[in-house]
C-alpha cells in the first residue's frame, strides 16, 4: 500500500466510521509497511542500519589526456571532442550504484548516511566503514575485499580473467559462449571488523547484472539469508544483457 493508499483509507474511515476506523486504518498501514521493509533491512544489516555511515566504492579510470577520443558532443550547436575528460565511469557502473542507491532508499537508509567516493580516495586506516564496492579489477579496494573471500575469487591466466568457485573447482571465463559473469557477495569482518557487499563482474555488463539480480531477488535473498553473510555468481548472455543474471552457484556460512 502507498502513502497515497494510506491517506484514500484513512479519510474513508473517518467518512464512514468515525476516527476509531481512520486510525486502525493508519495503525494497520505503518504494520504492514514496517513488516515487509523489516527482511529487507535484516538482509542489508548493517549497510541499512540507523546511525550507519555506508561508502559506495566505485573505481577510478583515467583517461589519458595525449590520446585522441573517437567521441564527441554537441555542446551550444558546436562538436566538442571529449579528450580531456580527467576521469571515466562506465554507464554500466552508474547502474549498478542506481540499483544500490534504490534497494537502500526502500529500506529506509536516509541519503545523508550513504557517500560515495573512488577507491583512490580511500588512504591508509580509512577502512573502518561499511562497503559497498562497484567492479573488480578496476576497483582495488574490491580486489582487497575479495581476498577475505571464502568461496569466490577473482583471477586471470593465459585464457583471460575469470571467477573461481572454491565449492566445486571450476573456473568461469568471461565472455565464454556469449556469457559472463558476475559476483553479489557480503561478507562481514572485512576490513577493521566492519562489512562489505561486493558487486562485480568479468565485465561491466555482469557487475550491472549482480546489483541487478540483489534488487530483483530481494525478497527471496531476505528469506533465505536474513543477515547472514552469502555468495552468488549469477551469469549473463551477452547479448540479451545485464537484466538476464541468473544464478548458478551460492554460497553462505551455513552450508
Amino acid at each position: 500500500m502507498s502513502m497515497t493508499d494510506w491517506w484514500t483509507g484513512f479519510w474513508s474511515g473517518l467518512a464512514s466510521g468515525g476516527v476509531l476506523v481512520g486510525f486502525t486504518t493508519a495503525i494497520t498501514w505503518l504494520w504492514s509497511h514496517f513488516r515487509s521493509r523489516r527482511p529487507l533491512n535484516r538482509l542489508l544489516d548493517p549497510f541499512a542500519k540507523k546511525g550507519e555511515h555506508c561508502v559506495i566504492v566505485l573505481p577510478k579510470l583515467p583517461l589519458q589526456l595525449d590520446k585522441e577520443y573517437p567521441f564527441e558532443k554537441e555542446i551550444r550547436g558546436k562538436k566538442t571532442p571529449l579528450h580531456r575528460t580527467g576521469d571515466l565511469m562506465t554507464t554500466y557502473d552508474s547502474i549498478a550504484v542506481s540499483w544500490i542507491h534504490a534497494i537502500l532508499s526502500l529500506a529506509g537508509k536516509k541519503v545523508e548516511e550513504v557517500e560515495v567516493k573512488q577507491d583512490e580516495a580511500f588512504g591508509e586506516g580509512e577502512l573502518n566503514v561499511n562497503l559497498i564496492c562497484i567492479g573488480a579489477w578496476s576497483n582495488r579496494i574490491t580486489m582487497a575485499a575479495i581476498e577475505k573471500s571464502p568461496y569466490f575469487k577473482f583471477g586471470e591466466d593465459g585464457k583471460g580473467g575469470y571467477i573461481s568457485s572454491q565449492k566445486i573447482g571450476k573456473c568461469y571465463y568471461d565472455y565464454e559462449n556469449h556469457r559472463s559473469y558476475g559476483i553479489l557477495l557480503k561478507l562481514r569482518n572485512v576490513f577493521q571488523n566492519k562489512a562489505a557487499i561486493l558487486v562485480a563482474g568479468l565485465s561491466p555488463d555482469a557487475t550491472t547484472a549482480a546489483a541487478y539480480y540483489l534488487w530483483s531477488n530481494r525478497e527471496d535473498l531476505a528469506k533465505k539469508y536474513s543477515t547472514s553473510s552469502f555468495g552468488i555468481l549469477v551469469k549473463i548472455d551477452t547479448d540479451l544483457g545485464y537484466s538476464s543474471a541468473e544464478p548458478i552457484e551460492e554460497w553462505s556460512p551455513r552450508e
